[in-house]
């Protein structure tokens, strides 16, 4: 019984190196994905496409299509929630004090605070 005991903790603990290792992970390739579409956004801007603008900036029924993010940290759990660059997001509603607001991406409803919104990058379509 207490081996089985030391042996669970062992488990706990791998689980947790293998969780923390992958968010770091994740992390990394975030990071260097802003870089990549930070000088993207840069060269957009310069070119005169259509206006980078952020989420939050969107009325209802607007379409845009994610294209980076300004904080790591929400933009990781967006990307769970399946925010992923180059996917086409729509403001579905809006709250009648402007926040929350409600978005479609991917084939389903999302609700993200205000301040979350305004993080996410998007280019108009």
């Amino acid at each position: 019984m207490i081996i089985r005991e030391k042996y669970t903790e062992n488990e706990q603990t791998e689980s947790r190196k293998n969780s923390e290792q992958h968010l770091l992970k994740m992390l990394q390739k975030l990071m260097a994905m802003q870089n990549k579409t930070g000088i993207i956004n840069s060269l957009l801007k310069m070119k005169n496409d259509k206006p980078l603008n952020t989420l939050a900036q969107l009325r209802k029924g607007e379409k845009g299509i994610i294209d980076s993010f300004t904080d790591v940290e929400i933009s990781l759990k967006l990307l769970e929630m399946g925010c992923l660059p180059g996917e086409m997001i729509e403001v579905k509603n809006i709250a009648p004090f402007g926040d929350p607001i409600a978005i479609t991406v991917g084939g389903y409803t999302l609700g993200l605070r205000k301040d979350e919104a305004s993080t996410v990058i998007i280019k108009c379509i």
